[in-house]
């Protein structure tokens, strides 16, 4: 997935913004979901630092890392 210059990806930006809903369609096509960006954070990191109760459940729930795979749940 496209990355900007902070190397964050979508899951970066959605994790601060609790708007965002459709998480288990979206972490659907992850299979890496511990990317960092250049500060060393995590998706999980910024959605806990922007206190989003979904977006840390959904990734919580859904942090198999590298055991992860596209297609299987």
């Amino acid at each position: 997935f496209l990355v900007d210059n902070q190397k964050q990806n979508v899951l970066h930006f959605l994790s601060s913004n609790p708007n965002f809903t459709n998480w288990d369609i979206l972490l659907r096509c992850f299979v890496y979901l511990d990317v960092t960006d250049i500060h060393l954070q995590t998706p999980l990191f910024i959605a806990v630092q922007s206190r989003n109760i979904l977006a840390i459940r959904k990734l919580i729930e859904n942090n198999r890392s590298e055991e992860r795979r596209v297609g299987k749940e």
